[in-house]
């Protein structure tokens, strides 16, 4: 070894990312290849309708001569379709912002005329009940609504029933909205939850007290109403009240800030107004074109025969043999035009591939050169870690303190471990070795080992609290561990310490990931999620993104391919111009799984996949890590609760609980594992 330590590890980090920029760069001039091919075609496409409608214009006279006044309103119908079409969005956007505001409005009305309701509703309640009395019960609420009731019991049920969905609804707005609500916000929306919910919690019990003490006419068993509970109810009752009051303050304040509205009161509506207007007034335009007398005057100022205006058969003879003639001509044109069209493509696509071999081959070749300088600072690593793995066996035999010899013997474990991933044999993908993680005096991850092989799809599971999206965020390096060692080895054979990385640098060596929750952002479509995906990958600099080059350009083209493409391969292509608000649980994070593979990933990094997923969308998503592996030739590793999906979908399981090792094998064996039994699925 007369050349060791000719590589520093500033000069490895910098070879690397060479090493990567120059395979990222193979990898666009590749993908760029079938670009410019579709380009060739789409540019040959545009060329050829240019020209069909410079003679459409030309045929069109002969045409509408030839068929006569049928055709005519066919023009009509055509020409009314693309009005509504160019109109469609844009009416729909503005009727849906007026119907929202408007149905908001008629809702905070209903809302105020049952609250006003709700006291004289109450007292009227509150007159039926007196101590001591007797009242007959019933069975279910369905029950109650069918029988003959006293008119004000009746509207009150019904108005509680009302008052019910309505607390339901503003409910699961308010999750909904703290969800994606930022932090200085969530306090305040938590504190609206918070008072949904009591109000929710009584009006359930005031509902539920109806059920039972409203009196009927079949024939049933009596209860009582003990004194405690016409206490309770009454005081219910009133504190049912003052919440309504408060909430009758709140909506009529709403209202007033509704009816004052500016957009409601004056933009939409004018807007509206205006859109309809110009889209009934263009409609009468084009209705009022094709009349019958404009059809005759048509076909007197487009006639190419000589013949007299009154002869409209024979205008309608000689245009059609006029039309034909003009057909086969245009036809004949189009044809030559499009062979020398693909003739020119042709050349043009041959003499990019060969441009872009040779660049290939350029890079390739100082690529080999760069690969060997890396093959050579493995080398200098592993002697090195050989040098101190001998070190330690030595110091293990001569100590004879039992815990200093035990933390040895985890050292000895450890160095092994990273050895053997220079092993050029070694398959292994992500290994990890002698993983403590503490925070504070709690333990979390306690000596865990385990190492996951290149191409198969590995799971590790554990009950609640046991450790894995620690693991997960050790690996990520969201946590720095508090000792043990994680080592990734990509496909060109480097090998890299990711507790040496900071975040944002890990995803550049291949190493990306999901998160439980769906991290899409609402403002943009599918297609630029996508696209937003692969913001690490650009190779494009400052100079070249402000001054937008012909290679920034090229780039864009390449990356919005490939994100078509994805879509496309995994059934999600409808839903490319869509945005996330609206769209299925399972749909969103089909996506969110799909977007990673823009980064050209080795290994996938999955947290609780199925997290809020039905049966069946689990099951899609069960086949679709299947796809995603087989296709693009990449390593899943996955946390999960769900044992269907990890039994059916994982190569290899890891178990652990509370942060310790429990056995690493394939589904079967784990599942029979009696440690596994007793720790997370409950024993036999």
């Amino acid at each position: 070894m007369g050349r060791s330590h000719t590589i520093t590890k500033h000069l490895k980090i910098l070879l690397s990312r060479s090493i990567k920029e120059s395979n990222n760069k193979i990898n666009q001039i590749n993908d760029f290849l079938p670009v410019y091919k579709q380009e060739l075609i789409n540019k040959r496409k545009d060329k050829l309708a240019q020209l069909s409608r410079k003679h459409s214009k030309i045929l069109l006279p002969y045409e509408i001569n030839s068929m006569g006044y049928d055709y005519f309103l066919k023009s009509k119908e055509v020409e009314l379709n693309n009005l509504k079409d160019s109109h469609y969005w844009n009416l729909r956007e503005i009727d849906h912002r007026l119907n929202s505001k408007l149905k908001y409005k008629v809702d905070l009305a209903k809302s105020i005329e049952f609250l006003n309701s709700v006291p004289g509703l109450l007292s009227s309640f509150k007159e039926n009940l007196s101590k001591g009395a007797k009242y007959k019960q019933f069975h279910t609420p369905f029950d109650y609504l069918k029988m003959e009731l006293l008119p004000t019991q009746n509207i009150l049920l019904k108005e509680i029933i009302g008052f019910l969905n309505s607390s339901n609804k503003s409910i699961k707005r308010l999750r909904h909205k703290r969800s994606r609500a930022s932090t200085s916000k969530k306090d305040e929306i938590l504190a609206q939850l918070n008072d949904e919910l009591e109000i929710l919690r009584h009006v359930e019990y005031l509902a539920n007290q109806v059920f039972k003490l409203e009196m009927v006419k079949d024939e049933v068993n009596e209860v009582t109403l003990s004194d405690a509970k016409y206490q309770k109810l009454n005081k219910l009752l009133s504190k049912l009240l003052n919440i309504s009051e408060k909430r009758l303050l709140k909506n009529e304040a709403e209202l007033s800030i509704q009816e004052s509205d500016d957009v409601l009161k004056e933009r939409n509506l004018s807007e509206l107004k205006v859109e309809i207007d110009n889209y009934h007034a263009l409609t009468k335009e084009i209705e009022a074109k094709y009349t019958k007398e404009n059809y005759e005057r048509f076909l007197l100022n487009n006639n190419v025969t000589k013949v007299s205006s009154n002869k409209i058969e024979d205008i309608i003879k000689s245009s059609q043999q006029e039309y034909e003639r003009l057909s086969k001509e245009f036809k004949k044109e189009a044809e030559i035009l499009e062979a020398k069209l693909i003739e020119k493509n042709e050349k043009l696509y041959a003499a990019k591939e060969e441009q872009s071999l040779a660049k290939i081959e350029n890079i390739k070749q100082k690529l080999a050169l760069k690969n060997e300088k890396m093959a050579e600072y493995n080398k200098e690593v592993l002697v090195g870690l050989q040098g101190k793995l001998k070190a330690l066996k030595g110091a293990y035999s001569a100590e004879s303190n039992p815990e200093l010899k035990l933390e040895l013997k985890e050292e000895i474990e450890k160095y092994e471990n990273i050895v053997s991933l220079y092993d050029p044999k070694n398959n292994d993908v992500l290994k990890i070795s002698n993983l403590y993680m503490q925070f504070g005096g709690l333990k979390v991850i306690k000596n865990l080992s385990f190492d996951i092989n290149r191409g198969e799809i590995f799971g590790l599971i554990g009950p609640n609290g046991a450790g894995k999206t620690t693991v997960f965020n050790c690996v990520t390096q969201f946590y720095k561990p508090t000792s043990g060692d994680i080592r990734f080895k990509n496909s060109h054979n480097e090998i890299v310490n990711l507790l040496e990385l900071k975040v944002h640098d890990v995803i550049d060596y291949g190493v990306v990931r999901t998160f439980q929750n769906i991290e899409l952002i609402t403002e943009l479509t599918i297609l630029e999620n996508m696209l937003v995906g692969a913001h690490k990958s650009y190779r494009s600099n400052l100079f070249k993104q402000m001054f937008h080059t012909k290679s920034l350009m090229e780039e864009e083209k390449v990356t919005r391919a490939k994100a078509l493409k994805i879509l496309e391969e995994f059934g999600l292509l409808d839903y490319k111009d869509n945005y996330p608000v609206g769209l299925p649980y399972g749909v969103l994070k089909r996506i969110e799984f799909a977007r990673t593979l823009m980064l050209n990933p080795e290994l996938i990094i999955l947290d609780e996949p199925a997290a809020g997923l039905n049966e069946s969308e689990t099951i899609e998503l069960t086949q679709f890590i299947k796809d995603v592996r087989d296709k693009y030739n990449v390593t899943i590793f996955l946390v999960e609760h769900d044992m269907g999906l990890v039994m059916n979908v994982c190569d290899r399981i890891c178990a652990i609980s509370f942060g310790e090792h429990l056995i690493t094998g394939t589904p079967d064996e784990v599942k029979n594992d009696k440690k596994v039994q007793e720790a997370y699925l409950g024993g036999e």
